[in-house]
């Protein structure tokens, strides 16, 4: 199979890669080497720099941003060092450590979820956990809605509330947490009557009702503070500085707010003037007590970056997997894909060494279920000579679950193909190849929600201005194909022996025989290990003793095995898969890989599921609301 790009996660701002030129004909290389900024942060500049020998370095001239990811994509004639030469595309992210430095106003009234309290929106039927979603809206509109409340007394209009079902927001660690099972909604008052609480949803530009935004109150002194902390009175600070800077005059301060200690007039401040940072910590009456910060420390007070990976269960709600399933399974059959894939593992098959020693048989042709020869264009796929017959039609079986095998969290979509061939063999019967493959396709998404304040510097004064949010959505994909074929040499007199094998391989108990194959491959690949033998060993006890012995007991069914000769060569074709220097058989498993992208984008509901009802999401982070969406 064809690999065309590679992933690196959690890198260094200082990543670089080295590139090699092949092609004589190969375009400068400045053109051929695109940086795509796959998360809507700032690009940066590239820096290329010629080793000789036709190898460059490639890396972000002032270092790539912590936080961000990259696509990047060489042209023709390029590869990248020590990669096959297919392989043109890196996808990397770069590391940053997660931080929640957002503060909550302290004037918000937090209201704890209870049994006896439902919430009315608009016209829907009430419903007894207020949900971030709930209050999404797709207009400009705010969304209305009440609830009865034993202590509405207590509120007033423009209240701002935070109604949360079980942990309370304060003590909520968004960094080492996941609380997507955990509401938290901030809604406005609109009026209160009697215990019956009208309230509104807020949107992005109200965030400063939600989130505290910290003063910066100068102070001119004629000495600087000394140590590490320390106290001073509100009344002393410079509203001379204050109006100058455009803030109003005797400002309220509280925990939290930023003080600047300075000597002389703020009009004859300079960057190299002399300067003291400090937080506030406490304020009681006119006295103010302080720590001492750094202006780095000011720069990033607010700075938040939170990441996180929904799980298959998260991204699946909602969706109706059997319909799902069933339409993936028509569209599979009624593609040819699942034909099509059959006939070409099982010629690639009829390749392998085992096959060619049960059988003697080196020229095939391939019939359908009717016994009608294919066509050399029915054939194409292939692209090598032919010839077994299909017993019957292709059992397909799909599979979209929310356990993804590759990656952490995610979605997984596997299409399952099952055929069973018959090559005859003359008067002695026949050979059996039955043959499953699976086709996997997984998903997974990762979230980060980050904010951060424009800091304006009045000369060695700071401003807080803006509060800008951002959001950002990495769509990670795997794909990959496993198989597992066996031949078996079926004599005529044996045929109830071999109906009853496919009996029990095929019946109630199919996963468990399945995992007892899957045991004995284990124990056969565990050569020295006696520890780990006898563990399997153990596990193939008890998987036996959960099959009724009227169904078949260990001994039968060995015995079947080893009187039709079962023989497993898919080692061997796996091998031929990927060590195969045979140019036809590598174009034909290669067109097989594109014929699966092909259906999966063109003729099956994959992509619409995708796009429609899984990355047509809200994931709700503290106070983002960040939409999943694939355009």
């Amino acid at each position: 199979m064809s690999i065309t790009s590679f992933s690196l996660l959690d890198q260094s701002p200082d990543l670089s890669f080295v590139v090699q030129r092949i092609g004589q004909g190969a375009e400068d290389v400045n053109n051929s080497v695109i940086l795509t900024v796959m998360d809507g942060s700032d690009p940066v500049e590239l820096s290329i720099i010629d080793n000789g020998n036709d190898t460059f370095t490639v890396k972000a001239k002032d270092g790539f941003r912590e936080g961000s990811s990259y696509k990047l994509t060489l042209g023709d004639g390029y590869i990248f060092d020590n990669k096959a030469e297919s392989i043109r595309t890196a996808n990397f992210s770069i590391k940053k450590e997660e931080v929640d430095n957002l503060v909550l106003n302290d004037d918000i009234i937090y209201i704890k979820d209870t049994d006896e309290i439902s919430y009315k929106i608009g016209d829907s039927e009430p419903v007894d956990v207020l949900e971030p979603e709930l209050l999404n809206s797709n207009t400009t509109e705010k969304v209305t809605g009440f609830f009865e409340y034993e202590g509405a007394s207590a509120l007033k209009e423009n209240d701002i509330l935070c109604i949360y079902e079980t942990t309370h927001p304060n003590e909520r660690d968004y960094v080492n947490n996941n609380y997507a099972d955990d509401a938290e909604v901030y809604v406005e008052v609109v009026s209160v009557k009697g215990n019956t609480v009208t309230f509104k949803s807020l949107d992005e530009t109200d965030a400063e009702k939600i989130i505290f935004m910290p003063d910066t109150i100068p102070f001119k002194v004629t000495e600087l503070p000394e140590g590490d902390s320390g106290t001073v009175l509100a009344t002393d600070v410079d509203n001379e500085a204050r109006i100058a800077m455009g803030l109003d005059e005797n400002p309220e301060v509280g925990k939290g707010d930023f003080l600047v200690f300075y000597m002389g007039d703020f009009e004859d401040l300079t960057d190299e003037s002399e300067v003291y940072y400090a937080v506030v910590t406490d304020v009681h009456g006119n006295t103010i007590s302080y720590n001492r910060t750094a202006k780095e420390e000011i720069e990033k007070a607010m700075d938040t970056f939170l990441q996180q990976t929904p799980d298959g269960d998260e991204l699946l709600e909602g969706v109706d997997i059997q319909s799902i399933t069933d339409k993936i399974e028509k569209q599979v059959q009624e593609s040819g894909f699942a034909q099509e894939a059959a006939e070409y593992l099982a010629l690639m098959a009829t390749q392998t060494k085992g096959f060619q020693d049960l059988s003697g048989i080196t020229d095939f042709s391939i019939t359908d279920e009717n016994g009608n020869p294919l066509t050399v264009e029915e054939l194409e796929l292939m692209g090598i000579g032919k010839n077994i017959e299909l017993s019957d039609d292709v059992d397909v079986t799909v599979e979209l679950s929310s356990s993804s095998e590759y990656f952490n969290s995610g979605i997984r979509l596997a299409v399952g193909i099952g055929a069973e061939f018959s090559v005859d063999v003359g008067e002695e019967g026949q050979l059996k190849i039955v043959l499953s493959a699976t086709f996997v396709e997984e998903v997974s998404i990762d979230i980060t929600a980050s904010a951060h304040a424009k800091v304006k510097w009045i000369v060695i004064i700071p401003k807080f201005k803006e509060l800008t949010f951002t959001s950002s959505i990495d769509i990670k994909n795997y794909s990959a194909i496993s198989v597992d074929v066996k031949m078996y040499t079926v004599e005529k007199e044996e045929d109830s022996l071999w109906e009853k094998l496919k009996k029990i391989k095929g019946g109630q108990y199919k996963e468990i025989i399945e995992e007892i194959e899957e045991l004995k491959n284990k124990i056969a690949q565990s050569k020295g290990n006696a520890e780990k033998i006898q563990g399997y060993m153990e596990d193939l006890d008890r998987l036996w003793e959960s099959i009724p012995s009227d169904v078949t007991n260990r001994d039968e069914y060995e015995g079947l095995l080893d009187t039709l000769g079962e023989l497993n060569v898919t080692q061997e074709l796996m091998e031929m898969l990927d060590l195969t220097s045979e140019t036809e058989l590598k174009a034909g498993v290669q067109n097989l890989m594109d014929r699966y992208a092909e259906m999966l984008e063109n003729e099956s509901d994959w992509i619409e599921i995708i796009n429609k009802e899984i990355f047509s999401k809200n994931i709700y982070i503290k106070i983002f609301a960040i939409n999943i969406s694939a355009d």
